[in-house]
């Protein structure tokens, strides 16, 4: 009878359980995730989207799915380098300042000031929200108030 050695017994657990237990290196199912921020109807040109997991609904996920607002006022979500965002419900925070640059490239020392109202900046008081499902529409838009 052939015995194991305590590396190979060790290396079998490695690539056999782990992968099995989800530990591999694809994780979660992601979903593509993407749409149009407007403010007052009029592309947001600048900022970032973020659907964070609505725990009071049940999204247990533990990403932040997140992306770029383009000058268009397109995004698209990533989880890391991975396109998309696990499937659940979503409170969705938006962020979006005055550039600190101005054309000339003179940098305008202080606070930022927010394009968009507070409001949409925490989840807590963000009106916005998108449910990701893997067989519906992933497209969500959402038109914001202007800061006051």
């Amino acid at each position: 009878m052939q015995r194991l050695s305590g590396s190979t017994i060790g290396f079998w657990l490695i690539t056999t359980l782990l992968p099995a237990a989800g530990c591999d290196r694809g994780g979660e199912t992601l979903v593509p995730v993407e749409g149009k921020v407007t403010i007052a109807g009029e592309p947001l040109t600048a900022g970032a989207v973020s659907f964070r997991p609505d725990r009071n609904a049940g999204n247990s996920s533990l990403h932040h799915p997140t992306g770029p607002i383009d000058a268009e006022g397109n995004y698209r979500l990533f989880v890391g380098q991975r396109a998309g965002a696990p499937p659940g419900s979503y409170q969705v925070v938006v962020f979006a300042n005055e550039p600190a640059e101005d054309e000339q490239g003179a940098v305008h020392p202080g606070m930022p000031k927010t394009l968009i109202d507070r409001r949409y900046n925490a989840p807590e008081t963000t009106p916005l929200s998108a449910k990701v499902q893997l067989d519906a529409e992933t497209q969500f838009d959402f038109d914001l108030e202007p800061a006051r």
